[in-house]
C-alpha cells in the first residue's frame, strides 16, 4: 500500500516504460482486492497498474450496508466526486 498527498492505493509496477498506466477503479460496495489477480496479469505483461482505495471502501472506512437507501443516497455521489478530485493530485 503506497500513500500519495492522503489517496491509498496498491502500486503494481510494471516494465514496459511505453505502456500505459492503468488506473483501475472498483464499483460502489467493491473492493481493491477484487482486482489483485487482474493486476497481477497487467503487471505480467508490462504495465503499471494502480488501485486507489476509494472513500468509505476497503482502507478508508467500510460501511455497514451500502444498499441502504438512505446511506447509498447520501455518500454515493460523494464518493465518485470524492475519486475524481484524488484522480487529480495522482
Amino acid at each position: 500500500m503506497v500513500h500519495n498527498q492522503g489517496l491509498p492505493y496498491h502500486f503494481f509496477q510494471g516494465t514496459n516504460q511505453k505502456a500505459p498506466i492503468l488506473v483501475i477503479y472498483h464499483g460502489w460496495a467493491g473492493s481493491t482486492a477484487g482486482y489483485y489477480e487482474l493486476a497481477a496479469e497487467l503487471k505480467e505483461l508490462g504495465y503499471t497498474v494502480v488501485l486507489p482505495d476509494i472513500i468509505h471502501h476497503d482502507s478508508r472506512g467500510i460501511l455497514d450496508n451500502y444498499f441502504d437507501g438512505q446511506i447509498r443516497q447520501r455518500l454515493f455521489w460523494e464518493t465518485v466526486f470524492q475519486k475524481s478530485m484524488n484522480s487529480r493530485s495522482c
